[in-house]
């Protein structure tokens, strides 16, 4: 280090100064770079262990033959996340407290017992709250696009084939799509068509018809001669390509695999033509349960089969700020996953089951200031068959949130809203 106005004796005794700084500056960033070599080499040997062990193959199959499963299931709770869930499940264990005073909660959910979870966070290339048809567009394809948008990208000009498309035409498995709802809704189509709305209901419901897929059950096809109800009926088209379309309980029971692809629509259809809401099935009709157990037997066979189920009247439940139906929604989609577990237990070895939400929504939680963060879950009368709570929810403007007071899980619903409306959140729930 120098100084101009530095001569003489002094200006050397700083040269000599700047030199062994120099010296010792060296010194250091070559004993760095011999650190960093070292950790650069202990991360590879690392990283190589472990992709070997990732690599290693399961017990009794070939060192390069992967593992791939013989028997898919993917169950997508629209509008569910953690607090439909964990909701869900303290009503159950609610139901069963013995009274002694202490809380106690047990997982009592087929999907909460599964041995690996995790979690995501939802957002679409419109929002980071994001849609049906946008997140189901990820999960079927693994491409992001616009809210409102069926597998296509944001200029509307590139189509995504689908898990199920592939799997159709790559492995020849079977493919079965159900829901709660239409069968020509958001989440379903997101399997099968490529719109770029989600309202194109006619052209979705052709698609539909031309994916060539085995089994369709669940709510009634939206829309089916068109928006202005001038082009040929849906179900007509459907069975000119050799659908067998069945509209009544009795000819769902009596479906066989012999009888080739069919479409099977709930006989006592509700709103906007979708299936009731699970509370309000009357002794002996069909929920989803029922139509995955039906599915299974038309689409096991030997080479494989794909199986999307959506329950998607949890998100119906939500947006209309209905505790009640949502945690009975809820209930009926983990029964359904149960049947798959059923099916799991005779094949361990070849059958996959993934349970997951598409976005969460209204923003459910339980207990808040206003109640003393009381969840008035000791409020449970029996009555008859069934327990009976009191619901009582609290809405908030400002966030969309909505609280549960108290329950009441009756045939009227009796709920008691401030406000109305709700919002899809993100955050989703992996099981």
């Amino acid at each position: 280090i120098c100084c101009r106005n530095v001569t003489g004796g002094k200006q050397r005794i700083l040269q000599i100064m700047y030199k062994i700084i120099q010296v010792r500056i060296d010194r250091f960033m070559k004993k760095k770079e011999k650190m960093y070599m070292k950790a650069k080499k202990i991360r590879a040997v690392l990283v190589a262990a472990a992709m070997t062990a990732c690599a290693v193959p399961a017990q009794g199959a070939a060192a390069d033959e992967p593992k791939v499963p013989k028997y898919i299931f993917l169950f997508i709770g629209d509008g569910m996340s953690y607090p439909q869930v964990q909701t869900t499940n303290y009503y159950l264990n609610a139901i069963e407290d013995d009274g002694d005073n202490i809380l106690t909660s047990e997982s009592k959910l087929n999907m909460m017992k599964f041995p690996v979870a995790g979690s995501a966070q939802t957002y679409d290339s419109t929002s980071f709250c994001p849609d049906s048809a946008s997140t189901a567009t990820s999960i079927s394809t693994g491409h992001k696009t616009y809210s409102g948008t069926i597998n296509m990208d944001e200029k509307m000009e590139t189509s995504y084939e689908t898990i199920a498309e592939k799997l159709k035409k790559q492995l020849g498995y079977k493919v079965g799509i159900l829901s709660s709802v239409n069968l020509n809704h958001a989440t379903p189509a997101a399997f099968y068509a490529h719109q770029p709305s989600r309202n194109n209901y006619y052209e979705i419901g052709q698609e539909l018809i031309a994916s060539d897929f085995d089994y369709f059950a669940g709510g009634g096809l939206k829309k089916t001669t068109g928006p202005d109800k001038d082009k040929t009926d849906l179900y007509q088209l459907a069975e000119e390509a050799g659908y067998k379309v069945i509209k009544t309980q009795e000819e769902a029971q009596a479906l066989n695999a012999e009888d080739g692809k069919a479409i099977v629509i709930d006989e006592t259809l509700a709103d906007s033509d979708a299936m009731s809401y699970d509370m309000d099935l009357e002794e002996g009709e069909w929920g989803l349960s029922d139509y995955v157990e039906k599915g299974i037997e038309v689409l096991n066979n030997d080479t494989g089969f794909f199986m999307m189920v959506e329950g998607g009247k949890i998100d119906w439940a939500c947006h209309a700020n209905d505790a009640a139906a949502t945690i009975t929604d809820t209930v009926a989609m983990d029964e359904a996953v149960g049947k798959a577990v059923e099916f799991y237990n005779e094949h361990p070895d070849e059958t996959l089951i993934l349970v997951t939400g598409d976005h969460e929504t209204g923003g459910l939680t339980i207990g808040f200031a206003g109640t003393d963060y009381d969840t008035f879950l000791a409020n449970i009368i029996a009555g008859g068959d069934q327990s009976v709570f009191s619901f009582q929810l609290y809405h908030t403007h400002a966030t969309g949130a909505y609280f549960i007071d108290a329950f009441e899980i009756t045939k009227t619903r009796n709920l008691n809203t401030n406000g109305s409306g709700s919002f899809h959140n993100c955050g989703i729930l992996f099981y």
